[in-house]
């Protein structure tokens, strides 16, 4: 070997031996023989829970509540009401409660704040005797006089199964109603507030999952449309988790 030769062998050694004392990594694992990404080195920000996460997308997967002045985590009930979860304010420490946006994929949900909680529209939820929860012209939730409360005591409304008033006519979703083709349902999209005529059950899961935009924060009865502040918003499902961190 010539000189020229040994020199290059020497300098390419000389390099990795650096590069394995600078990154002190496992390359590659005699047990499993995958090779192991390092971690990044995560800013926990103001709650500390965040510290040693298994986090290898660097997501605060704890936020703090200004409220109740603690961190939980999101995408969880923590400290919120009733059919509600606990959201990251973009990529803030901090975090802040809403109605659980996977709940609507059957049925939109209003928040009422006297109460600091969601109810399904087109119920009684805080509402007087013979009176529903519903969302006015301007898109704000009232309690008014319940127009269908007879098709509903021969009929009760059920989770995804309710009645609703339009044009001075009680229909049920799920059913036909006024829909002109046969094949299609009354059915309110995860992200509208009135049922539409549709082929099909296009509202799921995954109509949900896939909208992680601001916008997805902003449909009618969400807490965040009423106050008028919409922002963009951290949240993850529990199948992305389950995805990325086998938890």
């Amino acid at each position: 070997m010539r000189v020229t030769e040994i020199n290059v062998v020497c300098l390419l050694f000389a390099i990795f031996a650096i590069s394995v004392v600078s990154f002190p990594i496992d390359l590659f694992n005699t047990d499993s023989q995958k090779l192991i990404i390092p971690r990044p080195n995560i800013r926990p920000g103001i709650c500390k829970e965040n510290i040693g996460n298994d986090n290898i997308t660097n997501i605060k997967w704890f936020r703090y509540h200004n409220d109740t002045h603690k961190c939980y985590h999101i995408d969880e009930r923590g400290p919120c009401g009733k059919l509600m979860l606990f959201y990251g304010i973009g990529d803030t420490d901090y975090g802040e409660c809403d109605c659980n946006l996977y709940y609507r994929c059957a049925r939109p949900i209003i928040y009422w704040a006297p109460a600091k909680r969601c109810y399904y529209t087109n119920d009684q939820g805080p509402c007087g005797s013979h009176e529903w929860l519903i969302l006015n012209g301007t898109q704000q939730p009232t309690c008014e006089l319940n127009p269908c409360r007879q098709n509903i005591s021969t009929d009760p409304s059920t989770y995804d199964r309710y009645w609703f008033e339009e044009d001075g006519q009680c229909y049920q979703t799920l059913t036909m109603g006024y829909c002109k083709n046969a094949q299609e349902l009354l059915y309110p999209k995860w992200n509208e507030y009135k049922p539409s005529c549709n082929i099909g059950r296009i509202c799921n899961a995954r109509n949900v999952r896939s909208s992680t935009n601001e916008s997805s924060h902003c449909v009618p009865g969400q807490k965040r449309d009423q106050e008028d502040k919409c922002r963009p918003v951290t949240r993850f499902t529990y199948w992305f988790r389950s995805a990325f961190f086998l938890t």
